[in-house]
């Protein structure tokens, strides 16, 4: 664990005892004294990504990163890898479901907050009470966040930010696009099911993922990966070289309607102002059962928002929306 007169960070390998042996990689950063903090948030990177979305520390950034930033304002902020992706233990994609994945990241969760209640999660961090624990996922990890949240109610309330509950399609300067296949079992493999104008240039997926504003250098190191395929070798430190399974469904229309019928916590969904939305005053309608639903717009800034000289905005507005919820443990 390192420290600074402001934050301290802890790199973890959370196991479960419904997965021994099998281990989720997290950054855990948190305020230098942590010992009168009561919010937790638990982070869930976007398809083919990593942790470090969260904690990106670049020179074309410069400032503090977005786990940082909460931190600084009271918050013990969780940044998970992929379930057997990233630094978590490897596994084979037949392992790593949609199904399987929330049952095992909410049991990492569950072992992370009893971890911080008991004082063992990290040394030198002495036992706190969380009064509410937050999930955020950003992409693919707002898809994960939906399913695990229906699914187990691990959360006190979530946040989905650049996904849409509804039908997540494609920005390109020509208007929405959507992949090709209509379902995984059309595809066997995910370049197959995210065929077409997505997959197939590059100016399309740079559109939709930065806006114009973003530093060139930092949007070319992210595009130089591959997409989906990652062909780059070193990759980017944010990038992961595999994407969760249940990215060649996550574009397909109400594919999670049934898992966000079941969300009865507060709910905020925050797009980019070009996003996988078409309309996000819509996404409310996603989640009958959520009595307190926050929609909010970051201007100027496409899907991958921390990367965008707007990130900050998006963080103070989720930073209030959380600090306005009642709590609840």
């Amino acid at each position: 664990m390192t420290a600074t007169t402001e934050v301290m960070r802890a790199d973890l390998r959370i196991g479960s005892a419904d997965n021994p042996g099998i281990e989720t990689a997290a950054t855990l950063v948190a305020p230098a004294d942590a010992s009168g903090c009561d919010t937790v948030i638990c982070a869930f990177p976007g398809g083919g990504y990593n942790r470090h979305y969260f904690d990106l520390r670049h020179p074309s950034l410069g400032g503090a990163t977005q786990a940082e930033w909460h931190a600084r304002r009271g918050v013990i902020f969780i940044a998970f890898d992929p379930y057997g992706g990233g630094d978590s233990t490897a596994l084979d994609a037949s392992q790593c479901t949609l199904a399987l994945t929330v049952r095992a990241v909410h049991e990492a969760c569950l072992a992370a907050i009893e971890g911080l209640r008991a004082g063992t999660l990290v040394q030198d961090l002495e036992p706190i009470a969380p009064s509410r624990v937050i999930g955020i996922g950003h992409s693919l990890g707002g898809m994960q966040l939906i399913a695990q949240q229906g699914q187990c109610a691990t959360f006190d309330a979530v946040a989905m930010l650049g996904f849409s509950a509804i039908h997540c399609v494609t920005p390109t300067p020509s208007g929405f696009v959507s992949p090709h296949s209509s379902s995984d079992s059309d595809a066997e493999s995910l370049e197959e099911a995210w065929s077409g104008p997505l997959v197939d240039e590059i100016a399309n997926l740079r559109f939709a993922y930065h806006w114009e504003n973003v530093a060139p250098d930092l949007v070319n190191e992210d595009m130089s990966a591959g997409f989906p395929v990652r062909r780059a070798s070193p990759l980017p430190f944010w990038i992961t070289r595999t994407f969760p399974p249940f990215a060649k469904i996550c574009m397909q229309e109400g594919i999670i309607a049934e898992d966000a019928g079941h969300i009865d916590v507060p709910v905020l969904v925050a797009l980019g102002q070009r996003d996988v939305a078409r309309d996000l005053r819509q996404e409310a309608l996603a989640f009958p059962k959520s009595v307190d639903i926050t929609l909010f717009e970051v201007l100027q800034c496409a899907h991958m928002h921390n990367f965008s000289p707007a990130r900050e905005v998006l963080w103070r507005r989720l930073q209030s929306w959380v600090d306005g919820l009642s709590k609840t443990r």
